[in-house]
């Protein structure tokens, strides 16, 4: 089965995406692009749903769950987060320029848990995937306690990244051999409120 995410074909070059900070880019440069240290959002959709059918079909431990957050950061990639009381299960999809969605991999873990406490964050999970054309994908999940609206994760070669949230989950994911040296929550005042060394 051939999953496409639609484009506005000749509307293409000036449809918009949303960014989490609330500019706009290109919607294909963005989707398309080269990776970017700070989330976006499609504002049509049309990659999300895409990308979500794509992975329920590949997915099968996603049956029933809902999705909690969708990573969207460039390089065609949409990264879909699936969560339920005892499973939860993650997927990433490659978007083409042609409106095709490939489905690249996907992977589940048991029992999220409960969020942790309020203005508090913890790790769930970190890892590292090299595809085969050497390209090396590190990435991180986890839960937010209720407050944190922003994750800003330091990487060991001093670059900074922001997470995807959405409710009490975060996740993110970044190219290079690069590992996590530390993560930190911020309150919507943009106070940062804790911070977690792995």
């Amino acid at each position: 089965m051939v999953f496409r995410w639609v484009r506005r074909s000749a509307l293409a070059t000036t449809a918009l995406i949303a960014l989490a900070c609330g500019g706009t880019v290109p919607a294909t440069p963005a989707v398309l692009g080269p990776w970017q240290a700070e989330p976006f959002t499609a504002q049509d959709g049309s990659l999300a749903q895409a990308a979500e059918a794509a992975c329920r079909e590949k997915t099968p431990q996603s049956a029933g769950l809902p999705v909690v957050l969708h990573d969207q950061r460039g390089s065609g990639l949409d990264t879909v987060l699936f969560a339920g009381e005892t499973v939860q299960a993650r997927c990433q999809v490659l978007g083409a320029d042609d409106g095709s969605v490939t489905w690249l991999t996907s992977g589940t873990g048991d029992d999220p848990g409960d969020a942790p406490p309020p203005l508090s964050l913890q790790v769930d999970s970190m890892g590292s995937t090299a595809g085969s054309d050497t390209l090396t994908i590190n990435d991180v999940v986890g839960r937010t306690g209720a407050g944190v609206v922003r994750v800003r994760i330091l990487l060991s070669d001093g670059s900074e990244i922001v997470a995807t949230t959405s409710g009490t989950w975060f996740y993110a994911w970044w190219p290079g051999d690069a590992t996590v040296a530390s993560l930190s929550a911020d309150d919507a005042t943009g106070r940062m409120v804790a911070t977690v060394t792995p």
